[in-house]
């Protein structure tokens, strides 16, 4: 099998200027965390993502959803200089979140408020992505490019093939058909998961899985074929895989011509430490 993009997480805390408009922040954070931790998270969300928190009735997923959030609100107010309670979330219809700078924010301070208005002038926006899967997350950050990011626990799927011809195009059907048994699951979860990394970032469901048709063969590095049969469209994205985990499968799509003009940096956020600041 081809190995994916190999990286090194590493613990960092960024600086806004680190962040230009050729990087890709990619950060790694656990979600099993004390309870004093989830605490802290608590305190920095939203009313709505309280209430989303409070409708999940397992408790082990309701912590991983506010420790998820919280971490995302720290991440981005080191990004935008600005206090993680006082970030505000807009959503598409899909419900991918967008930061919402439709109404000036009182609450920021005088240097906070010029940073943000130079930053909107400069159209500067921030784009970001999330996703989780069991204990882990993985966030993404960039100031020149849309982007969506996928994560998923590698497991037994009894009904891959039947998951697959439903909603892989009919060439990457073909090819997972064509490889050893022992190959399909890790196949199957890359497929996923690189087409939802690009479902997300331009913010649409799964019925479209089978209009993004991918280059899976296990030899060949991830690429986007078509969009909808278009291979124009297609080039203007591209894709890679995240070895992020033994267990996992992780993928980003970026909207750009070329993969190799993006700085992509990575990090590993442990367990809130060197962000205790926010959450006391």
């Amino acid at each position: 099998m081809a190995s994916s993009q190999d990286f090194n997480f590493k613990t960092y805390r960024p600086d806004f200027e680190q962040l230009d408009d050729r990087a890709i922040h990619v950060w790694r954070a656990e979600l099993n965390l004390p309870i004093d931790k989830i605490a802290g998270f608590k305190n920095l969300l939203s009313a709505d993502e309280l209430a989303r928190a409070d409708r999940l009735k397992i408790p082990q997923r309701c912590d991983r959803f506010i420790a998820g959030r919280g971490i995302l609100r720290i991440l981005l107010g080191y990004y935008l200089n600005q206090s993680p309670q006082q970030i505000e979330f807009k959503y598409g219809n899909r419900g991918k979140p967008y930061l919402n700078f439709g109404q000036e924010n009182h609450s920021q301070n005088s240097q906070q408020r010029l940073e943000a208005s130079t930053r909107r002038s400069q159209n500067l926006e921030l784009y970001f992505n999330l996703a989780h899967s069991n204990d882990l997350a993985l966030y993404a950050f960039s100031y020149a490019n849309e982007l969506g990011i996928d994560l998923e626990k590698v497991r037994p799927m009894p009904h891959a093939d039947r998951l697959a011809k439903r909603f892989f195009a009919e060439s990457e059907y073909t090819v997972m058909q064509s490889l050893p048994a022992v190959d399909r699951q890790e196949v199957f979860f890359k497929t996923w998961t690189r087409k939802e990394a690009y479902l997300k970032a331009v913010g649409v469901g799964i019925v479209q899985l089978k209009q993004v048709e991918l280059n899976i063969a296990p030899d060949l590095p991830a690429k986007i074929l078509s969009i909808q049969g278009d291979r124009q469209i297609a080039q203007r994205w591209q894709l890679a895989d995240l070895a992020i985990d033994p267990g996992f499968a992780a993928a980003i799509a970026i909207e750009s011509s070329k993969l190799a003009d993006l700085d992509l940096q990575y990090f590993n956020f442990q367990g809130a430490s060197n962000f205790d600041i926010w959450t006391n």
